[in-house]
This record gives structure tokens, C-alpha cells and sequence, in this order.
């Protein structure tokens, strides 16, 4: 791979990330989770890195916003 490729591919991962990271949004790689799963798995890494929950009990992933669940392994291009 290309030296400018890698760089333009570390940019566009960069600003996914950020995007992420800025509005709470929670990745699972697991497409066959649900999404109470999700919120849950979710809520716990609030506790842990926050020392407290995000959000009330019963109300959706962090800040309202959305759980990305990935596609399965070997899916996709």
C-alpha cells in the first residue's frame, strides 16, 4: 500500500472515530447483538470510565444517540 493511501485511509478512520467519540455513539462488532444487548455492554463502559452512568436506567445508549452494531466477520468487501 501506497504511503499517501495509508495516510488518507488513517484520515478517514480519524474522523469517524472523532465523530463517534463526539456524540457517544457505541460501536459493537457484533451483528447478532440486540440492541438491549448494546445499551447494556454500553452502560457498563460508562460506569467504568466515567464512575457513573451516562443516562438513567431504560433510556436509550448515551446522549440518545445511535449503536453502530458491525457486520459479521468475513461480510462485505
Amino acid at each position: 500500500m501506497d504511503a499517501s493511501a495509508r495516510v488518507a485511509v488513517a484520515r478517514k478512520l480519524a474522523v469517524i472515530m472523532h465523530a463517534m467519540w463526539s456524540d457517544g455513539t457505541f460501536y459493537s462488532s457484533d451483528a447478532g447483538e440486540s440492541p438491549e444487548q448494546v445499551t447494556q455492554r454500553a452502560r457498563k463502559k460508562d460506569q467504568k470510565h466515567l464512575g457513573r452512568p451516562a443516562k438513567a436506567p431504560g433510556l436509550p445508549v448515551p446522549n440518545g444517540s445511535q449503536a453502530i452494531v458491525g457486520a459479521p466477520a468475513g461480510a462485505g468487501a
